[in-house]
């Protein structure tokens, strides 16, 4: 069977926002079309007990990954963030052991901020970052607004 990793700092469940609910929905798509989904959820964000069940139950495999938000690297300052920051040495490692069991064909990694996980595609696996958003110029677009130029850069 086709098996695709999911690696996200958002959990798939209680889609109360949109970022979950894509998060989900691309996840549902790769099981219609006869994928083995292995959910990789980086613990950036406070979840309840339930959340991790109903999240083991829907995907074929789940793990969460520890994650310490005082290694994040800020290479600016406190409100831009750069691509990268949210993969520390231990996160890199954790996923790198995920990927070696799993063997994955497929791995999609979500946001950009995570984009040093590709490191860990072997050459046969096709990688996918899923941005979530259009982040290019983000700043201009910021800009006109009238929004203080803060987030990505």
């Amino acid at each position: 069977m086709k098996k695709v990793l999911i690696v996200s700092p958002t959990p798939s469940r209680d889609a109360f926002a949109g970022n979950r609910l894509r998060v989900r929905q691309l996840g549902l798509l790769f099981q219609e079309r006869g994928y083995e989904v292995v959910f990789v959820y980086i613990a950036r964000e406070s979840i309840v007990d339930r959340e991790r069940v109903e999240m083991a139950e829907e995907w074929n495999r789940y793990y969460e990954v520890a994650y310490d938000r005082t290694t994040e690297r800020k290479t600016h300052d406190d409100k831009n963030l750069e691509v990268d920051e949210w993969v520390s040495a231990d996160v890199l490692e954790q996923v790198r052991a995920i990927n070696e069991i799993e063997q994955p064909q497929v791995v999609l990694i979500n946001y950009a901020f995570l984009s040093r996980l590709c490191v860990l595609a072997k050459d046969w696996q096709t990688t996918i970052i899923d941005t979530h958003d259009i982040f290019a110029n983000r700043f201009s677009e910021l800009k006109k607004l009238g929004l203080p130029p803060h987030f990505f850069q």
